[in-house]
């Protein structure tokens, strides 16, 4: 390791820079618009618990189990199932709480899986929200162009000394996107680049 790199902060240029907050206190920023429309459709649903026969009798085998099943409906129609089991022994001999943990643990299942579920219920049923997020949108990973790649291959021969570093940039540079490889080259065009 050489004297340049001995004093130099350490930080992947590959790093994604952390942007500012945005501030979102304003009345008119999209994101509180986002938020109003999603929050703007109220919707009821109801949740149920029952003993779940189903894994009682595929696990017929195990002495003192307890099965309960959660169902989470929307409208009357089934929106997540969420499954728990606990079991009386020695160690777990109460009956209240060994039942309470399979309940709460049937209705977490259930919750954890109807929040993947209702985001394509609200997005394909009636509560969807036309024009909501347009700049707030998640935009999709763009590979850097073969140019970019290309053009940061140079760069890192050009202005990385120590072989080690150099070769794991160059392994870096195969799978980063547009948005990543331009921060870079402009770091390394402007000499900020820390590597």
């Amino acid at each position: 390791m050489n004297n340049k790199t001995l004093n130099k902060r350490t930080l992947s240029p590959l790093q994604t820079k952390i942007k500012p907050v945005m501030d979102v206190r304003s009345e008119n920023n999209p994101a509180r618009e986002a938020v109003r429309a999603l929050c703007g459709s109220p919707f009821s649903i109801q949740i149920s618990f029952r003993e779940d026969t189903d894994t009682l009798a595929r696990f017929s085998h195990v002495p003192g189990l307890i099965g309960i099943l959660c169902e989470i409906t929307k409208d009357g129609k089934l929106l997540a199932l969420g499954r728990s089991v606990s079991v009386f022994s020695k160690l777990n001999k109460f009956v209240d709480r060994t039942i309470s943990c399979a309940v709460n643990g049937a209705f977490l299942s259930a919750t954890n899986n109807a929040v993947k579920i209702l985001e394509s219920v609200r997005v394909n049923g009636e509560e969807e929200t036309e024009g909501l997020g347009g700049s707030l949108q998640y935009q999709e990973f763009q590979p850097a162009s073969e140019k970019q790649k290309s053009y940061l291959l140079q760069l890192v021969n050009a202005n990385v000394e120590d072989d080690d570093e150099r070769e794991q940039l160059k392994s870096k540079i195969e799978n980063i996107s547009k948005e990543e490889a331009s921060e870079m080259i402009g770091g390394f065009l402007n000499k900020t680049i820390n590597y």
